[in-house]
């Protein structure tokens, strides 16, 4: 909840971090570091006489220096930082110094072909850019998520969660990663919370999601099949474009699988006599030859790569291995509920050919 009660000023970002020059009313580099007293946390109390704690590495909402902290000051308006060091002479004059997080359309200003407009609305770039802030400007904390597009077991992201993609160097000019290096086959980025399905390719060598549409436009579509269901469930994430079932299950020690049923003699039927997949659970198989896919109508920002990702790896390991699933495999996966009205086209990844 933001506070009732006024707030000292609030530093303005700065643009240069020199230890002789600070905004206005505000501390040096050097004068905070003269501070007597260095502390893990300090409290600051709202309108209603709550108290509120912040604690170093904590993230928070800032009030900005143009802004008396009210309830009618949206969150969306605030500036966010992360705590750093606290340091204060006595209980009253506490300073944080924070690093903050830059909007998109901040970072536009500095870096002139960075595109604001390829972010989710809920989007912030890390910067190296640090401030002394009051402890008084401190409104509420905020759980500030990281987002790795290429991160195979990436946590779900809600859509009013905030996050963060991109790290922003502001004296080198440069975001981290390049824009450039995850984009789609059309040069664009993705944009998290945009109605467009996108496919990801999980190989080693691609990890890249494509527009639908895109694939489509340039004729990257294949029949949807049932070899075409077997060859998403053979897209591994860490094995070449040409393993398959066959060629990863090892002739002389295949083993009966748990699950596997016995014959008509009692006798246990061998893993060689069957197709290899036939024993795994149903359940599993369908959702590992799922089409790993995100967007607003396709499992959320993050769709259900980890999911999808988290099963054809437990098929892997047990084709690799002794055979065995484990009886709480359901516990690995975290399945995103998929709103796809229409069915989704049987697209190829333009890199490595893989069914996406």
């Amino acid at each position: 909840m933001a506070r009732k009660k006024r707030s000292r000023l609030t530093l303005k970002k700065s643009t240069k971090n020199k230890e002789h020059k600070a905004p206005p009313d505000g501390l040096t580099e050097a004068q905070f570091k003269a501070l007597k007293s260095v502390f893990g946390s300090f409290i600051v109390t709202d309108g209603d006489g709550q108290p509120h704690e912040f604690k170093l590495n904590n993230t928070a909402f800032i009030v900005p220096y143009q802004e008396v902290p009210s309830d009618d000051l949206p969150l969306e308006d605030h500036w966010i930082g992360r705590i750093r060091e606290i340091r204060a002479n006595t209980s009253e004059d506490v300073w944080v110094k924070v690093q903050w997080y830059w909007s998109p359309q901040e970072v536009a200003e500095v870096i002139k072909s960075f595109n604001p407009e390829h972010c989710g609305k809920k989007e912030k770039l890390f910067s190296d850019n640090y401030d002394i802030v009051s402890s008084q400007c401190f409104s509420d904390l905020v759980l500030m998520k990281r987002y790795d597009e290429r991160d195979l077991e990436q946590p779900q992201l809600e859509d009013d969660d905030w996050f963060y993609r991109y790290n922003f160097e502001y004296t080198a000019r440069r975001i981290i990663p390049k824009v450039a290096t995850i984009t789609c086959v059309c040069k664009t980025p993705y944009i998290p919370g945009s109605d467009e399905i996108l496919h990801f390719c999980p190989r080693p060598g691609c990890r890249t999601a494509h527009h639908q549409s895109c694939l489509l436009e340039r004729g990257l579509v294949e029949d949807v099949s049932e070899d075409r269901y077997r060859r998403l469930i053979e897209t591994w994430p860490e094995v070449g474009a040409t393993d398959t079932v066959e060629s990863v299950v090892e002739g002389p020690s295949r083993k009966r699988r748990k699950g596997t049923p016995s014959s008509t003699d009692g006798c246990p039927v061998m893993i060689e006599d069957l197709d290899p997949l036939e024993s795994f659970p149903r359940g599993l198989l369908d959702i590992a030859k799922q089409q790993i896919v995100k967007g607003t109508h396709a499992g959320g920002i993050v769709g259900n790569l980890a999911a999808v990702t988290a099963a054809r790896n437990i098929i892997f390991r047990a084709l690799t291995g002794d055979g065995i699933v484990p009886d709480d495999w359901m516990v690995e996966i975290d399945m995103p509920s998929l709103d796809i009205p229409w069915k989704l086209p049987g697209v190829i990844c333009p890199h490595c050919g893989s069914p996406i």
